[in-house]
């Protein structure tokens, strides 16, 4: 083998190398990804199920105008819900709507309520269903990622 041969392979070596460290570093912000998703859903999942055994008449149900995040959003307060004190805490110094769960992550909470009216009350006052839908955003390596879930709480009854 010449010296020309060597340097040769060292190259190709090397690019391989430099392949497998990026795959590497792909591979970690993909699981990372998956874990801040798969604790944000649990966060949600919580949250819904803990929204449900809520009075029908609940500030916390109050209707927000639309389920679009357009700032009329309600922000999560832990002193609501201390049901969930288990699951997450408010971190030091953070604002209103941030939480941490005990895998030590951060997440912005927030909701929208819309009232679904009974279209057979001429006053349009009495209120069939409620539409909750809640958003849990995070900040990673790529940006800004939101997590969306929805449910809905009939009157007198959750399904």
């Amino acid at each position: 083998m010449t010296l020309i041969e060597a340097m040769i392979t060292m190259a190709i070596l090397t690019i391989g190398i430099f392949a497998t460290m990026a795959m590497q570093v792909k591979a970690i912000d993909a699981s990372s990804t998956a874990m801040f998703r798969t604790e944000a859903n649990s966060l949600s999942l919580s949250l819904l199920e803990t929204m449900k055994h809520l009075d029908f008449d609940d500030t916390n149900l109050a209707d927000t105008g639309d389920l679009t995040l357009n700032g009329n959003e309600i922000s999560f307060d832990q002193n609501t819900f201390p049901e969930l004190k288990s699951q997450i805490t408010h971190p030091d110094g953070a604002g209103v709507g941030s939480v941490k769960d005990n895998s030590g992550l951060t997440y912005q909470v927030q909701w929208d309520v819309q009232d679904i009216i009974d279209p057979s009350d001429p006053t349009n006052s009495r209120v069939l269903e409620k539409t909750v839908r809640i958003y849990i955003s995070w900040k990673a390596l790529l940006g800004t990622n939101t997590l969306q879930m929805t449910t809905t709480k009939y009157r007198n009854i959750t399904l």
